[in-house]
């Protein structure tokens, strides 16, 4: 049997330590501004503070990718992961520090029966 999205998402948030909620939102078609994103992450913030994190799946985006959604939902995970510890760089959102998570995540998931094949393409990834 094959491991479900719940515990991918948990899976994630474990090995990631991320300690705020996070909510995940499919939609079947994506926003005009985020057309082109199989997923993107954002944060919720109070009084300059992370209360909560949002991942979005852009379903039409993702079919037409070569990402399945285990591999977009942890990538995004990565990045709530890096805004809540304040490692995320607004103009460099792949750095070294990504790609080390990346690394480490797609191993950890793997090891635990998650087909993981890419959480970062330095193709696709160029940000």
């Amino acid at each position: 049997m094959k491991p479900d999205l719940l515990l991918l998402i948990k899976a994630c948030q474990e090995s990631l330590d991320i300690q705020k909620p996070i909510t995940i939102k499919i939609r079947t078609k994506a926003k005009k501004d985020t057309r082109g994103l199989a997923g993107y992450c954002d944060s919720y913030f109070r009084k300059d503070r992370i209360v909560g994190h949002k991942v979005v799946i852009n379903l039409d985006t993702l079919f037409e990718s070569e990402y399945s959604i285990y591999d977009t939902i942890a990538h995004e995970l990565i990045h709530a992961c890096m805004l809540e510890k304040n490692l995320f760089d607004p103009t460099h959102h792949h750095d070294t520090t990504f790609q080390e998570l990346a690394t480490h995540l797609t191993h950890y998931l793997n090891n635990i029966g998650f087909e993981i094949t890419c959480l970062y393409s330095p193709v696709t990834d160029t940000d």
